[in-house]
Order: C-alpha cells, then structure tokens, then sequence
C-alpha cells in the first residue's frame, strides 16, 4: 500500500458517519422482508392480481387496472383506442392467476377484452419448449380460446421492473414496475382505506421501490457518498475481487481493452460503467453545451449495470422532445432521436422523456472462481452484440434518409 493509498483510506475511515444517511434503507422494516418474499416473482403477482381485481377487499374498486390501462394507452397511442379501451367495464373483470401458467390473465365478456400480464420480477423471458416461446405458447392460448374477443381487445402485457422487451414486440408491450408502482400510489391517493390496507399497500410500494425498482433518492444518497470517497471505495473495489466489486471490475477491464482497440469511446477517470461510439456522434452529434439529461454534451450512452447476478448493457437516449432550452436538443436532433427509437421499435412512446431505453442485453453471470475475468469476457461478448445492433439500425436510419 502506497502512502497516498493508506492516506484515502485513512480520511474515509474518519469521515465513516457520511454512511449514517444508508441506515434508513439497511433498517427498514417490511413484512415482505419478514416472509422473505420481497423478490419473489409469485408473491408480486399475488398482490397484482388482488390490487387489480374490483372485487377484492381494498376498497381501490378497479382504480389500479383503470391507471395502469391508462399508461399502456399512453405508452401505445397508435395502437389503441384510448376512447374505447378506458371506457370499458373494468368491474367486469375476472383475474386468474397461473391459467395455462399465465402468471395474471384478466377476462371479461360483457367487455370481450383479454389482458395477459407476463411478470418477470427476477428472471427473464424462458426459452423455447418444443420450438415455442413461452410467450408464444401463450399467445396461442389466447387466441384459440379467446375467439370472440376483437383483436384490438386482446392485450399483452410483459412486466420487467428494467423496461426489458419481450422477443415479440408487435403483440407484447412492456410496462415497467415503474407503472405499476404509480398506478398503485395513484388509487390509494385518491380513494379512502382502511388503514391496515393502507399500511400494506405502502408496505408494497417501499418494496417495488427499494428492491424491484430504482430508488431516486438511494441513488442520490449513494451518488453524494461516492463522489466525496471515490478514490477510497474505488480502492476498496478494485482490491476485493468479491461481489459486485468483481463484477465492475471485470466491466472496466473490458472497456478499456476495448477502447485500447478503437471500438468505443471510454475515459474511465470520468465515464466509469458508460461509453460512446464515433459512429453515434457522428450521427448525432455533440451539444454546445453539457446540458443532456446527464449533464454531458452527449444526448445519449451505453452504460452496464449489475442486478441480481445479472449483467445489462443499455442504449439510453436523454432529452427528447423537451427543446432546446431544456436538454439542448433541438428538432432535428429530436428527430434523430426519433429515428433511433423508430428502428428499434421501443414501445415507449411518451414524450418528453428525461430517459429513455432503447436496448438492452442482458447475461446471467456464472457463479465462477475467477469472477472478474469471466465478467471481463461477458462484457465483451455484450459490447460485440451491442455494436452490431447499433450498425443495424444506423444502417437502416441512413438507408431511409437517401
């Protein structure tokens, strides 16, 4: 340990109380926490389906499935009638959980509309079974036993807490735990509970917040800590070859390379876990000032994060549709923005947007001795394929453009 080294660690040790703000999040209590439920995928849909059921007694009527319909409208507004759709008798609907293993499946005939949600708390789409989907297989069942439901009423829904898209993106449209988390914190807003219903519900959403999706202020917490001990914990990473240290670890190691090689743009004193390409700057180029959505003047980045044991690598978009006042995007640079989504076929279609995930790759990390190295060469394999997407679309972007 050099001197410098034994210096940072000594200054973090004696500033260890600007860790007191985390304690609010390591105590709190829960009762999810309790049974160890907090990730369970059946326990969610347990709750969805009692939330999103009129019948039920929380005293919400069919709120929470008239706001999370609302958002699908909104997310989707060429490919539904919102008219029609938010008109409908939602106290009309049955909910069933696991038919024909369909984690929610909401029925009405009066309305002879079909909701199928697919919840994917902790896992991810399954693999083929006899050369089917999973979702596939679903969608046949649909289909075959849902005749007399117009097509326009058969809606698929496939529920990720990180706006990940089913391999069938024409009949699945992603939500976010992010909807049902405000669809939830809507109903309860604005209908009088019991408050031990209440204190449940709340229990629920503290749990889709903190663990299910991302915590706004942890983030900002855990930001502040960080940018005041960076080198201290960057330290403390970079020498603990366990955890998510590793896995980071193995991430930086293969933008560097990477970047050694000219196939991205990566500073890792200042970009850390994202990079650019010159491909995406040349197309859209670079803001005058570093007003984006990350206070860059880049209007977009590849960036990987760690969750569950599992590995994502993200193209995400900022700024668009607010002008130029407010990110520094102006129309046409909007409009190449548009053309990115367009050619990725996002379902997300709301606008402004601060944010906005256009692809995603995801990997499983192996429980390995050597976690770093096999995280470095997972990394690697994640950029190729990301690469080859972005050609994909810039191709066809500048095809389009002749």
């Amino acid at each position: 340990m050099t001197e410098e080294e034994k210096k940072v660690l000594e200054e973090f040790l004696t500033n260890i109380k600007d860790l007191d703000e985390l304690a609010k999040w390591e105590t709190q209590f829960s009762v999810f926490d309790v049974l160890k439920i907090s990730k369970n995928e059946i326990r969610h849909s347990n709750v969805l389906a009692w939330l999103l059921d009129s019948k039920e007694n929380h005293n919400l009527g069919s709120s929470v499935l008239y706001n999370l319909l609302a958002k699908v409208v909104a997310n989707n507004p060429t490919k539904y009638n919102s008219l029609e759709l938010l008109l409908l008798d939602l106290d009309s609907f049955v909910v069933e959980r696991e038919k024909a293993n369909i984690d929610l499946l909401l029925t009405s005939k009066e309305a002879k509309t079909v909701i199928v949600i697919e919840n994917k708390v902790m896992s991810h789409e399954h693999g083929t079974s006899g050369g089917i989907s999973q979702l596939e297989k679903y969608k046949r069942f649909i289909n075959s036993n849902y005749v007399d439901c117009d097509y326009s009423h058969r809606i698929f829904l496939y529920l990720t807490p990180n706006a990940e898209d089913a391999s069938d993106t024409e009949t699945w449209d992603t939500i976010t735990y992010d909807d049902i988390y405000e669809s939830i914190d809507y109903a309860i807003k604005t209908h009088d509970v019991t408050n031990n219903i209440k204190i449940f519900i709340e229990d629920y959403l503290s749990i889709l917040k903190r663990d299910i999706m991302e915590d706004q202020e942890l983030k900002q917490v855990c930001s502040k800590i960080y940018l005041k001990h960076r080198k201290a914990l960057e330290l403390i990473y970079n020498n603990c070859d366990i955890g998510n240290g590793a896995i980071l670890n193995g991430v930086r190691d293969a933008l560097k390379e990477l970047s050694a090689e000219g196939a991205i743009v990566y500073n890792p004193d200042v970009d850390d876990l994202h990079f650019y390409t010159q491909e995406l700057d040349e197309y859209l180029g670079r803001l005058a000032k570093n007003n984006s959505s990350w206070k860059t003047d880049r209007c977009y980045q590849y960036w990987f994060e760690t969750y569950n044991q599992n590995l994502y690598l993200r193209l995400e978009l900022g700024g668009g549709g607010h002008g130029v006042d407010k990110f520094g995007v102006d129309d046409n640079l909007d409009r190449k923005l548009d053309q990115i989504i367009k050619n990725n076929k996002t379902n997300d279609c709301r606008k402004p947007y601060k944010y906005k995930r256009v692809i995603t790759i995801v990997e499983k990390i192996k429980d390995e001795y050597n976690i770093t190295e096999e995280c470095k060469k997972i990394s690697l394999s994640m950029v190729t394929k990301i690469l080859e997407k972005q050609k994909e679309f810039l191709n066809k972007i500048y095809k389009d453009n002749i």
